[in-house]
């Protein structure tokens, strides 16, 4: 578990993952937080949805056992969308 720190102050927000991979602000008090494990051979991804006052409002685990995902990044594609890039090496 890590603690979400935005300008150096804390949320009180608590999710899994020891390297942050990528933070976007995706409107008012909301985040989208890209983490991985630090697993060199089984590294997984996990996203928040995060709300700074609220917590996480939603979340996503991306892996497989066995397999190395390397977070590659994002495209913001409009006001609604936005793409990333995992790419997967294994079975």
């Amino acid at each position: 578990m890590c603690e979400v720190y935005l300008d150096g102050i804390s949320t009180n927000i608590h999710i899994h993952g020891q390297v942050l991979e990528k933070a976007v602000h995706i409107y008012g008090n909301c985040y989208l937080v890209f983490t991985t494990d630090g697993v060199i051979f089984e590294e997984s991804l996990n996203i928040y949805l995060i709300e700074v006052g609220k917590g996480v409002l939603d979340k996503l685990w991306i892996g497989r056992p066995y397999d190395t995902d390397t977070f590659t990044g994002y495209k913001i594609v409009d006001e609604q969308t936005l793409i990333f890039f995992i790419f997967v090496i294994g079975g």
